[in-house]
């Protein structure tokens, strides 16, 4: 069975022969819209609540329990499980999934779930266990350790550059393109640095110093990035300058994801589409209290915390396609172009998208 949105009745016409001829003609021409299958093709009860669950590169990851573990995605099997305490949020590459915690940043060999190597962080104080997700640059990985960014060489293993940020408040989130890192501050910079050394390519500030919690979002030449001054942010990646700025109706502490030409975003009262080249708000749909991602280039997918629903909406319209019923609250899930990984309480579980 496929959950998939109701049919549009068609308004009756005098022009019958004809029109209806075309109409039938039109229908047989026109993409099913997309669908999700209503039962799971596999379904995983876990012994603890994981959290992060991930798709990318063709892996499937999380964390939790102490653990970092990889799913076959098309059964659901743990193919393996890396033992390492207060971990991260993982990042799956070809080369490595990377985690952090208790000081170290530790890659993972992505096959059998052996350690590749594990780096040892230069910061003298042993208190500091909370790792953030680290992101890798084509020379090094990357992470933030109680407020500081640390940078391991993929071929020593080393810590070979570090950086406080001295001049702002807070560094807060980490995404990477090429060779170029970009940050964000709590107190509105963006920043973006050079992998290999640390040293700035460029800085910008937004003109209300309002907070950047989100992690920025690179996608082509553009550095997407929401802030609590109500508006979203597009930034050149070469040279930082303002492509365009878009006010909102509230605060915008959520990661944007894109989809083709379509931005899709959140604040604490409305969902939006934009244009990616010139910000122009497309359509914006009442619905507070989001987590959200997109998947594929006709779909966009979230969820409200304490709703047990996942919804898929047209990114071209902010229309419903779809919406499935999870059983469980405040799920997490992923997409590969074909499933969604949904992890909800103690499960993960799979489901096919069909006319993703």
């Amino acid at each position: 069975m496929t959950v998939s949105p109701a049919r549009r009745r068609r308004p009756t016409t005098l022009l019958a022969t004809f029109t209806t001829a075309a109409a039938l003609l039109t229908a047989c021409h026109e993409d099913p819209k997309p669908g999700v299958e209503s039962k799971p093709v596999w379904s995983r009860p876990l012994p603890e609540k994981r959290y992060c669950v991930q798709y990318d590169v063709g892996l499937l990851v999380d964390s939790g329990g102490g653990t970092v573990q990889r799913y076959d995605p098309a059964t659901g099997k743990i193919m393996w499980s890396y033992k390492a305490p207060n971990q991260s949020c993982p990042r799956a590459t070809k080369q490595a999934v990377y985690s952090a915690g208790d000081g170290r940043i530790n890659a993972i060999d992505p096959a059998t779930g052996k350690p590749l190597w594990t780096a040892v962080t230069s910061d003298p104080k042993p208190a500091v266990t909370d790792g953030y997700e680290p992101v890798a640059t084509t020379s090094h990985v990357h992470t933030k350790f109680d407020g500081q960014l640390r940078a391991v060489d993929l071929t020593t293993h080393k810590v070979t550059w570090q950086r406080w940020e001295t001049d702002d408040v807070g560094l807060e989130r980490l995404a990477a393109d090429g060779n170029t890192l970009v940050t964000v501050t709590a107190n509105g910079k963006v920043r973006a640095l050079n992998g290999s050394d640390g040293k700035p390519l460029w800085i910008y500030a937004t003109p209300s110093a309002g907070s950047i919690l989100a992690e920025p979002v690179i996608d082509g030449e553009s550095v997407y990035v929401g802030s609590a001054d109500r508006h979203l942010y597009a930034i050149s990646l070469t040279t930082g300058r303002l492509q365009w700025r878009t006010r909102l109706h509230a605060p915008s502490d959520w990661r944007v994801a894109v989809r083709g030409d379509t931005l899709f975003t959140a604040d604490s009262q409305y969902l939006y589409g934009l244009e990616t080249k010139t910000g122009k708000i497309r359509w914006e749909t009442k619905s507070d209290d989001h987590q959200y991602l997109g998947t594929g280039p006709r779909q966009l997918l979230y969820t409200r915390p304490g709703t047990k629903e996942i919804r898929s909406l047209d990114p071209t319209t902010g229309h419903t396609n779809w919406t499935l019923p999870i059983g469980a609250k405040d799920a997490q899930f992923a997409t590969s172009t074909t499933h969604l990984f949904i992890q909800a309480g103690k499960n993960i579980s799979a489901y096919k998208l069909t006319n993703p």
